[in-house]
């Protein structure tokens, strides 16, 4: 898998598979279970559109280690040109779930930084 994330910046080769995993502390850096909450990463061209390119949910939350793992599949990005887009990771928080006092809690927990689709010659 070609890909690398250095201060926050995801490098990825167009094309290519990944999985990235990620952990949350929470404001006395303990592990957050964040197990029952939505965490999905947004990848646009810049801040301002409206639209998304990719969008992806993490899944499978291993809770001895606190980390859940986002899927890159080749088709995530096999059609988007080469070059930098910004992404975030917004994790989703609901208490009591369908019921009258229902509460939505929603956090940035990257904010945006560069998404780099990089060279391939093989394709």
């Amino acid at each position: 898998m070609a890909y690398k994330i250095t201060n926050n910046c995801i490098y990825l080769t167009r094309g290519d598979s990944a999985a990235l995993e990620l952990q949350v502390k929470d404001e006395e850096q303990q592990t957050y279970d964040f197990s029952e909450d939505e965490v999905v990463l947004t990848v646009k061209r810049s801040c301002t559109d409206k639209k998304a390119l990719i969008q992806k949910t993490f899944s499978d939350y291993d809770s001895e280690t606190g980390k859940a793992t986002v899927v890159f599949n080749p088709e995530d990005t096999e059609n988007l040109p080469m070059g930098d887009y910004v992404y975030d990771v917004q994790l989703t928080h609901i208490e009591n779930a369908g019921e009258e006092n229902e509460t939505v809690e929603r956090a940035t927990i990257i904010t945006p930084h560069t998404f780099t689709l990089g060279a391939e010659v093989t394709w």
